[in-house]
């Protein structure tokens, strides 16, 4: 086997025509049919294969909009978050407000955001 068996395009390449409802093992014994010993992969480095080429890094509906985002941060923390999605949806069409738990995951990260920052007019901000 190569020192980096993800350098063979070959093997890339039919690793991505493959059907998609295949599990990691059932690719790997196709793989060892169609490459033979010396150039197949195992389970586990396509696995690896596969997350790394087919990583998908969503953001939240919230963070792809720039004015939806705008608008709740200047009511996070003042308002519910029942009244904010009031407020945003008489504002947005139905298909730009969040969900009610996308929101609240939104504003628990923003809050470990900001908590994760000095204050102002401490010593260290």
């Amino acid at each position: 086997m190569q020192s980096d068996p993800l350098s063979d395009a070959a093997v890339a390449a039919w690793v991505e025509m493959q059907p998609r409802r295949l599990t990691y093992s059932e690719l790997a014994a196709a793989c060892l049919r169609q490459f033979g010993p010396e150039r197949t992969w195992n389970a586990e480095t396509l696995r690896r294969y596969w997350h790394d080429r087919h990583r998908i890094m969503k953001q939240s509906p919230i963070e792809n909009d720039g004015e939806v985002l705008a608008f709740l941060r200047e009511r996070a923390g003042r308002l519910s978050v029942a009244e904010i999605l009031t407020e945003c949806r008489a504002r947005y069409a139905a298909d730009r407000v969040p969900s009610r738990s996308a929101t609240y995951r939104w504003l628990s990260r923003e809050r470990r955001r900001l908590f994760a920052q000095p204050a102002p007019g401490t010593r260290d901000g």
